[in-house]
């Protein structure tokens, strides 16, 4: 329907040139049909009607990203194919349209939380798309290797090498980003979880640190990134300890409580908002199931599963609880319907396989 909106946008725009809301809906309703040439052209009169318009650098920068990911989407389901001189000059251009995304945002001179939240989520895309574009040449320098294509092999693991670089570097830049974001806001939800994954990912203390003061000072800190953060303490605490430590995990199940507790009326929450306290609840019933309170596990379970009947985790521990009270017949019957919904999970037909086996089923 994007050619009805296009439309629309146009007749808006007839009756109010000077309104960047009208190009910018128009450039919206191009992404949507593909169009991102036309979309970036939209998106000129944009800025010239209002030039310091955040969410249009935005979405010019996301203009060269989603056409670029589009690309490389395609190419990644054909890793199997030969990486023949056409397909690789076509990857490094989808790769290069990533640094003109980053280069709008950065052109935007501007310290607005909207346009570095972006170009930290770019960044991040860039450097996975820059370390899958790494394994697929190393995979192409082994097949030269066994090909005796010395030059082949030894330009293949340069192009390794750099492209493993950037990728470190742009993770170290997003990760500065998405730290200017969140000490200036920390309910920012999507930039807190992903300041902290990035920060453990890079094993960069020093800005978890920042970032724990920042989400942690809030009386009702982001969910997901304060249960993040509280599992990690958690694992850093009881690192070679041995026996598991009750009273430190007795503290962390507190703590995720506590995070609940600031919203028990889940019918007041968006279905976004939902699913991020679902993750914290998951996360306790981890906690209490270690604890052996397997009744309050259950619960935890039963209340993800009444706002995401489909939830794969907690209907993993629903079916391993059932396993734990020596109820085999109703776990398999839980997992095969678990392993027929999620097919490419491995954990699920892995457990599935195993309760069958308990079951006599062989087959």
């Amino acid at each position: 329907k994007w050619p009805r909106a296009v439309e629309l946008a146009d007749k808006y725009i007839a009756d109010n040139p000077k309104d960047w809301k009208g190009y910018y809906t128009k450039a919206k309703a191009q992404c949507s049909g593909k169009q991102f040439d036309d979309a970036r052209k939209t998106l000129e009169l944009a800025r010239a009607a209002s030039p310091k318009q955040s969410d249009v650098f935005v979405l010019t920068a996301q203009t060269y990203s989603l056409d670029s990911r589009g690309v490389l989407n395609s190419y990644a389901m054909e890793a199997y194919k030969a990486l023949t001189p056409k397909r690789l000059a076509d990857i490094q251009s989808n790769l290069k349209k990533y640094d003109q995304a980053e280069n709008v945002l950065k052109a935007a001179g501007s310290n607005e939380l909207d346009v570095l939240q972006e170009l930290g989520n770019i960044q991040v895309e860039h450097a996975n798309w820059e370390q899958w574009y790494a394994r697929l040449v190393e995979e192409d320098a082994l097949r030269a290797k066994a090909q005796r294509e010395e030059k082949t092999r030894l330009q293949r693991m340069d192009q390794s090498k750099e492209a493993r670089g950037l990728s470190k570097k742009l993770l170290e830049d997003a990760t500065g980003n998405f730290l200017k974001v969140v000490t200036q806001d920390p309910k920012r939800s999507e930039a807190a979880s992903t300041l902290v994954g990035l920060c453990l990912e890079r094993q960069d203390d020093k800005s978890l640190k920042l970032a724990r003061l920042a989400i942690m000072k809030l009386d009702d800190p982001t969910p997901v990134a304060a249960m993040r953060l509280v599992m990690h303490e958690l694992q850093s605490n009881m690192e070679d300890q041995g026996p598991i430590d009750r009273e430190k995990l007795t503290k962390a199940c507190q703590v995720l409580d506590d995070i609940l507790k600031k919203h028990p009326d889940t019918d007041k929450l968006t279905d976004k908002e939902k699913s991020e306290y679902n993750q914290v609840r998951l996360a306790k019933a981890d906690l209490t199931r270690r604890l052996g309170d397997l009744p309050g596990t259950r619960k935890l379970c039963e209340e993800v599963l009444k706002t995401e009947p489909r939830n794969p985790r907690a209907r993993m521990t629903r079916a391993e609880l059932l396993i734990q009270q020596n109820d085999f017949a109703e776990a398999e019957s839980r997992l095969l319907s678990l392993s027929k919904d999620f097919p490419n999970w491995p954990d699920s037909q892995f457990s599935y396989a195993k309760v069958a086996l308990a079951v006599g089923k062989k087959d």
